[in-house]
């Protein structure tokens, strides 16, 4: 990513509320990418009915870009369900700027053990997830590729 790719304002992950979710909703990949990855809509109708589900849209300055939601789990782990960014604004680093995000957000709430999966074909998500550090774990029943990533401690950045 060059310097001309960097986002012009600042990212942040911010809940998804009243204020946010219509945009939220209204987020769309592309074509390819539909049989990849679950409609905002459904995750939020989740949502609604998991309380251990946390979505999250991603703000480039006040516009929503971006969309994740995770679920902390009994055991102290947390699992990430979706990360997606707008067909619109892909292509300049916002999805790893996201995941950076989100690893953070983990992290600073005592996290330590992060799962995500994808489906095979996701060479995208794939590659993205290597580079974070994400290891193959196990498969769902589904066939999705399920990876791991031990965070560090607060003390340990």
């Amino acid at each position: 990513m060059g310097a001309g790719d960097l986002p012009s304002k600042p990212l942040r992950l911010v809940p998804v509320d009243e204020g946010n979710r219509a945009d939220c909703i209204a987020l769309r990949v592309t074509v390819e990418q539909l049989p990849l990855i679950a409609s905002n809509a459904k995750s939020l109708r989740q949502a609604a009915v998991n309380p251990t589900l946390v979505p999250r849209v991603l703000l480039e300055g006040p516009q929503v870009v971006g969309f994740a939601m995770y679920q902390r789990r009994q055991d102290g782990s947390a699992y990430i369900w979706r990360v997606m960014v707008g067909a619109a604004h892909q292509g300049r680093g916002l999805g790893r700027r996201a995941m950076e995000l989100l690893l953070e957000e983990l992290c600073d709430a005592g996290i330590r053990t992060v799962f995500i999966s994808h489906r095979p074909q996701n060479r995208v998500a794939a590659h993205l997830f290597e580079a974070l550090g994400f290891a193959e774990q196990d498969f769902e029943p589904d066939g999705e590729v399920v990876r791991r990533l031990q965070l560090p401690d607060k003390a340990e950045r």
